[in-house]
C-alpha cells in the first residue's frame, strides 16, 4: 500500500498511565454500580434506605490501555525523506499527557517527532503534561 512498516514491541507503562475504579452495591435490591470519580462517594448520603450503597471495592487503581497483541507499527510512506517532520496523533509508546488531582492520568496524544533512517523517532521531550483539577 506505498507504506514502510516501522514495528515496535509495545511497553506499558503501568505507573504512569493509571484509572481508577471502585465498585458499589446497593443495600437493598443488590445493583452494582462503578465509580469512577471521588465525589461520587457522596452520591448514596442521607438518601432513603434503597438508594444507599455499600463499597464493595475500595479505589483501585489499573492500567487500561492493554492490547492483545503488544506489538504495533507506524506507517512510514515510502520515500519519506529523513528529517521530515510528522505529527504523532496516538503514539504507540505510553507518553504522559495530563494527570489530575483525582489520581487519574491520561495517555499524550498529537506528539510531535520525525523520520529518520525508516524509523519513527518520538519526540516525547517535546510533550508538556497538562495538569488537571476538577
Amino acid at each position: 500500500m506505498g507504506y514502510w512498516p516501522d514495528v515496535r514491541w509495545v511497553v506499558y507503562d503501568t505507573e504512569a498511565l493509571r484509572s481508577k475504579v471502585s465498585i458499589e452495591q446497593n443495600k437493598k435490591s443488590g445493583c452494582i454500580r462503578a465509580l469512577w470519580d471521588y465525589r461520587e462517594d457522596f452520591l448514596g448520603g442521607d438518601a432513603p434506605d434503597s438508594y444507599q450503597w455499600s463499597n464493595i471495592i475500595p479505589w483501585q487503581f489499573y492500567y487500561d490501555q492493554y492490547q492483545a497483541e503488544p506489538i504495533a507499527a507506524y506507517l512510514i510512506p515510502k520515500g519519506t525523506p529523513d528529517g521530515t517532520e510528522v505529527l504523532i496523533l496516538d503514539p504507540i509508546e505510553d507518553i504522559q499527557g495530563k494527570t489530575s488531582n483525582q489520581g487519574n492520568t491520561c495517555r499524550a496524544r498529537n506528539v510531535p517527532g520525525y523520520i529518520e533512517g525508516k524509523k519513527v523517532v518520538v519526540r516525547a521531550d517535546l510533550v508538556t503534561v497538562c495538569h488537571v483539577v476538577g
